[in-house]
């Protein structure tokens, strides 16, 4: 039996709705992996660290 094509893969991952569903999907192969983890890092948050005295 021949192995999934990658875009298949990516295409039935999309359909994931919840990053801890998206998570248990990165564990479980290998093939998995990176499409859950594009889906899983998709928005980066970036703060500047707050220093003592700063407002809130």
């Amino acid at each position: 039996m021949e192995p999934l094509p990658a875009e298949l893969i990516s295409h039935i991952v999309v359909h994931l709705s919840d990053d801890s569903s998206l998570r248990a999907t990165s564990l479980a192969s290998s093939r998995l992996l990176e499409p859950a983890q594009i889906l899983l890092f998709r928005k980066l948050e970036l703060q500047r660290p707050r220093r003592y005295g700063d407002p809130c």
